[in-house]
């Protein structure tokens, strides 16, 4: 979670597929669909080659943020500002690493020493 992809330069206009080579964590193909989104391109799919394991499905179920939320409340959305989004827009994966953290100061310095994208937007259907 610490590497946050970045993306920036010009984008096409239109409706874009994205495709990544293999998905770990999610945070590639969802941070370049904010960055696509925030320029006003339309992501109509995004899709891997190949994928971890636990990794196939890109949005987390909501009851998973929800309980991060209410678990972690606003030391939470410190910890997704710090790395440039909302809890919202965690991936999967993401979701489910924090939830394996026992503490807030564990979710803390996980990201405490990166700052990320600025421009993730996720939904559904991601």
């Amino acid at each position: 979670m610490q590497s946050q992809p970045v993306f920036d330069g010009a984008s096409p206009k239109g409706k874009c597929l994205i495709c990544d080579d293999v998905v770990t964590y999610g945070a590639t193909l969802a941070n370049l669909r904010g960055f696509l989104i925030s320029t006003g391109a339309e992501v109509v799919a995004a899709t891997a080659i190949g994928a971890a394991y636990g990794s196939t499905k890109l949005a987390p179920e909501l009851n998973l943020i929800v309980n991060l939320q209410r678990r972690y409340g606003q030391e939470l959305e410190n910890c997704t500002n710090t790395l440039g989004f909302r809890s919202e827009c965690l991936t999967a994966r993401e979701a489910h690493f924090l939830a394996g953290m026992r503490t807030a100061e564990r979710i803390r310095d996980c990201v405490a020493q990166r700052a990320g994208s600025r421009n993730r937007a996720r939904g559904i259907g991601v």
